[in-house]
């Protein structure tokens, strides 16, 4: 894989960790769906696909300003990040070949892991200074919303046969 392809599925992770729904509708709203994309990613391209993610994501940036929202680091939340990060990687990948789809999926679960816990600390900085939690929950949306945006605009391109041979320079 190239380096913006493993890229690609990393920066979604780490939006999805950020806000559990944003890599999906990232690549749910990214583009037209191609002839050649998985079945998954065509349904996130359709329509209702588009709808059924946008009001997700907006529900999560609102639902996350509320206090009695659970701690992303509470295992079944974090569980929910994983596997979201996951999928968002695996279909962000570029290919459909098993090694780029498991290769995306990792990418997708680390970056949601890194996201994950990076909001928390974040959040729990702010909150220990007794700062008011409103101004840095909208910057962390800025900036979950701001990677999976650059993420979804790197375009993996699989680099020709010959290229990837062993004997060959790049």
């Amino acid at each position: 894989m190239t380096s913006s392809a493993l890229l690609r599925p990393l920066l979604l992770g780490v939006a999805t960790g950020m806000r559990s729904q944003l890599g999906l509708a990232a690549l749910a709203w990214s583009g037209p769906a191609g002839s050649r994309d998985p079945a998954v990613l065509r349904a996130l391209h359709s329509r209702a696909g588009r709808a059924a993610l946008g009001l997700a994501a907006a529900g999560e940036v609102v639902a996350d300003k509320l206090p009695r929202v659970p701690s992303r680091l509470r295992p079944s939340v974090f569980g929910g990040r994983l596997v979201s990060g996951a999928v968002a990687g695996a279909l962000a990948a570029g290919s459909t070949g098993r090694r780029a789809v498991a290769t995306g999926g990792a990418l997708g679960m680390a970056g949601a892991a890194a996201g994950a816990y990076a909001g928390a600390a974040y959040r729990r900085a702010a909150a220990q200074r007794s700062l008011p939690d409103l101004p840095f929950a909208v910057a962390e949306d800025a900036v979950a919303a701001g990677l999976a945006a650059t993420a979804v605009r790197i375009r993996p391109e699989p680099r020709p046969r010959w290229k990837r041979l062993p004997f060959t320079s790049r």
